[in-house]
This record gives C-alpha cells, sequence and structure tokens, in this order.
C-alpha cells in the first residue's frame, strides 16, 4: 500500500467534523441527525480518508470538501423546504399508516407476497429452486455473463422485478412489526438475503454487511438493554467479518482465499474501501464527460415503467466510468465495474466546474426523503434503510446504485402515501357533488 499523509488525514477529518457539527446544530430531531450522519461518515469513508493517500492531489482534496459542505447545505435545505409538507401529510395518513402496520394480516401477507417476488427468478427463466437446498458456491462471473449491458429484458423478467420492487416498501413497513423481537426479524432478513443469493449465484458483500447494520440499529432503538451486548458482539466481530470478507472476495471470482489474520484482513479491507480517491485521479484528469442530455433522461424515465418504453438510450454513469478506466466497454473480455465514489462521479457528470450540483441536489433529495420517512413511527425500518443507502450504497456506488432504490423500489409508498393523502379531498369532492345534485333533483321536483 502506498504512503499515508497523517497531516492531510487530520485537515481533512477536522473538515469534515466541522460541517457534520454545523450541519447537527441546525437540524433538529434524533431522526435527521441521525441520517445527516449517515450521510457524511459514508462520504468521508469512501471519498474523504483516502485523500491522505500519497498521489491524491490537491484538486481532488478541495473538490472533496467543496462537495461534503454542499451535500450538507442541501440536506439541511432539503428537511426545510419539505417540512411544512411532510407535516401535513404526516397529519392527514398517520393513523391509517399506524392501524395498517398493527395488522397482522398485513404483516404476513407483505412478507408473503415479497418472499413470493424473491423466488420468482428462481422459476423463470431457469426453474432453479434447487438451489434452495444446494445453493452452491458464490460466482460473480456467472452473474457477470448473464448481466444485461443494453438495459434491454424480457418482459417477464421485467415483471418479476416489478413486484419485488412494489413490494419492498411494504415489506419494509411489515418488518416494524418484529422491532421487539430481535431472533424472528433477524431470521426474516436472512431469508431475504437468502433467497437473492439462490437468485443470483451468490450476493455481494454491501449486502450482508446491510442485512447486519439493519438489524443492529432496530436492535438498539428497540430494545434498550441489548445495547452493551451489542457493542460488545460489535467490536469482537470486527476481525471475524473482515476475513470473512476477504475470503468471500477471492471465493466469488472463484480464487482459493490466501491465509490471513483478522488485523491483517481488516487492513486490506479498509485499504480497498478508502482508497477510491486514488483511481479518481484517472478520471478528473481525463477529458471524458457524460452525456448531460442522456444523465437528464435517465433521471426523467427513471420512475416510468420500462416494460411500456423498452430500452432508452440513457447514461449509464458507473459503466461509462468504467469503460473510461478500463479503455474497453462493458461486457467484452476483460470489463469490470469501478466504483469511484460520488466526488469523482460528480466530476465526471458536470465537470470540474459544475461537479457541486450533484452534491447539492443529492443532498436536497435525501434531505427531502428524511423529512417525509422520520415523521412515521411505522416507517422506522424503512427509514433506516434509507439511511443506509444514503450512507453506504449512494457514498460508495454513487447514483446509478442509490436512486433506482429510493425511486423505482419506494414507488408503491409514495403512491400509497399520495392516495391516502388526497382522500380527504376526495371525500369533500364528492361530497359537493352529491350535494350539488341532491339541489337540482329538489328544485326540479319543486317545479
Amino acid at each position: 500500500m502506498m504512503g499515508f499523509r497523517f497531516g492531510i488525514f487530520v485537515l481533512v477529518l477536522a473538515y469534515t467534523a466541522a460541517v457534520w457539527a454545523l450541519g447537527w446544530r441546525w437540524i433538529r430531531g434524533p431522526k435527521p441527525r441521525l441520517f445527516f450522519t449517515f450521510g457524511v461518515v459514508g462520504l468521508y469513508w469512501y471519498s474523504g480518508v483516502g485523500t491522505a493517500y500519497e498521489t491524491v492531489g490537491v484538486g481532488y482534496i478541495v473538490s472533496y470538501m467543496v462537495f461534503v459542505l454542499l451535500m450538507a447545505l442541501g440536506f439541511i435545505a432539503g428537511l426545510r423546504l419539505a417540512g411544512p409538507g411532510s407535516r401535513k401529510l404526516w397529519r392527514r395518513t398517520r393513523a391509517h399508516i399506524d392501524r395498517v402496520v398493527a395488522k397482522r394480516s398485513f404483516v404476513i401477507a407483505a412478507i408473503a407476497v415479497f418472499y413470493v417476488g424473491g423466488l420468482l427468478p428462481l422459476l423463470y427463466p431457469e426453474f432453479k429452486l434447487g438451489r434452495l437446498i444446494a445453493p452452491g458456491p458464490p460466482d460473480i462471473l456467472a452473474q457477470w455473463a448473464k448481466r444485461s449491458f443494453s438495459g434491454e429484458m424480457p418482459a417477464a423478467s421485467r415483471a418479476i422485478e416489478y413486484i419485488q420492487s412494489l413490494s419492498y416498501p411494504f415489506y419494509l413497513m411489515a418488518l416494524y412489526a418484529y422491532r421487539r423481537r430481535p431472533i424472528a426479524l433477524l431470521t426474516l432478513m436472512a431469508v431475504t438475503w437468502y433467497l437473492r443469493y439462490c437468485a443470483m449465484e451468490g450476493a455481494s458483500r454491501g449486502g450482508i454487511l446491510l442485512t447486519l447494520a439493519l438489524w443492529a440499529m432496530v436492535l438498539w432503538i428497540y430494545n434498550p438493554r441489548a445495547r452493551r451486548r451489542l457493542v460488545v458482539g460489535a467490536l469482537a466481530l470486527v476481525p471475524v467479518l473482515a476475513v470473512f470478507f476477504q475470503t468471500y472476495r477471492y471465493t466469488r471470482h472463484g480464487v482459493e482465499a490466501p491465509t490471513m489474520g483478522g488485523l491483517e484482513a481488516a487492513r486490506l479491507l479498509a485499504y480497498a474501501e478508502t482508497s477510491f480517491p486514488v483511481a479518481s485521479t484517472r478520471i478528473i484528469h481525463s477529458s471524458a464527460r457524460a452525456d448531460l442530455a442522456d444523465y437528464a433522461t435517465w433521471l426523467l424515465t427513471l420512475p416510468i415503467p420500462k416494460i411500456f418504453t423498452g430500452a432508452i438510450d440513457v447514461a449509464m454513469v458507473n459503466y461509462d466510468i468504467s469503460e473510461v478506466a478500463l479503455g474497453r466497454r462493458m461486457g467484452t473480455k476483460g470489463s469490470y465495474v469501478i466504483l469511484f465514489g460520488l466526488v469523482a462521479e460528480s466530476v465526471y457528470i458536470y465537470g470540474a466546474s459544475l461537479f457541486w450540483v450533484h452534491a447539492l441536489m443529492i443532498g436536497l433529495a435525501f434531505g427531502a426523503l428524511c423529512s417525509v420517512l422520520g415523521r412515521f413511527e411505522g416507517l422506522t425500518v424503512m427509514f433506516l434503510t434509507t439511511a443506509l443507502f444514503f450512507g453506504y450504497i449512494l457514498a460508495r456506488a454513487g447514483v446509478a446504485a442509490a436512486l433506482p432504490r429510493i425511486v423505482n423500489q419506494y414507488m408503491a409508498l409514495y403512491l400509497w402515501l399520495a392516495f391516502l393523502y388526497l382522500g380527504p379531498v376526495r371525500r369533500r369532492h364528492l361530497t359537493r357533488v352529491a350535494s350539488a345534485a341532491r339541489a337540482r333533483w329538489h328544485g326540479q321536483a319543486c317545479r
């Protein structure tokens, strides 16, 4: 591993901590503060720590500082702008949501439908139910070979994807019923992960980490007596998980993992996860940039079911950046996705002079979403999941990985909330229509 500049590390850490403290002071409430903390810590881990590596230039360090500040300001602005609307939404829909998540029939149905959606990929396009009994080792090469880089997908496969996405928010709502039953909650979440593992012939290390992190956060909030054991267990698991994740990384590629201790595995894993700025130099100094029209098309068409539109020529940011770095097309021999973090992604999309726009838009979007989800007790599991998306998925893999989750996978929730919100409006409209009809009928009867 390359040299580490301790002075730069302290400088960037102090600056990030100052931005976080500023946001903490301006943000009110434990939930928004937690959400904001996840975002800042995730951005620092994947794009800030690596500024201390000796090959990272001053330009990147300044870009990171501007980015974290603008993202924080955007998040605060998103909270403030969405505040009045989210309060009104909460007042109109809270009672109904509380009733729904308290119903055992809803909980069972929501989990069952989501599990059915998880089983369908084992039935089509290949019959693979046998993997539930004998899943086999993870095989990232098989996953890569089956991936579509054009966006085209058979209609039946697309329909299965929609079933999974539309049922996902209600599955998260159903998990709230198990918030004080940690073993049952972990079992349900493990089944979800296992179904995905069997269907995809493997699963990412991030999926394992997200499952454990979400379970630990729910346990921390709703089981206070378990907090001390949770902290001790988490500290004891760090070297174990480091070795497991490093071994799993080699196994996924069909390579025998070398023998290593917990500290060595943790050191290698930490370097791999914090060295994104080192690789980002190739993108920042390259003249290659995203087509803004294609990127805007991707953003605008993201909520539209592709079963109606078919494949659309849009910017696929993660693939495009990887092609620039590797010098070869995705899907060809030797190609793979490289993660560069949000700062490099922002420069690639908007250029060196407007990269801050990316930070502001991300902050606004997640701040508004935090304002809405954070008000509902029954949506706490979904709120925590979204905070993990903000601090891990977005910070690590960028908008191409995070936005489809909060747009497509949450679309059923948005539509349901809109339906509940407009309920009183519909009832008032129908009452006015009925009153007008009665008045006309009464007038005609009198004549």
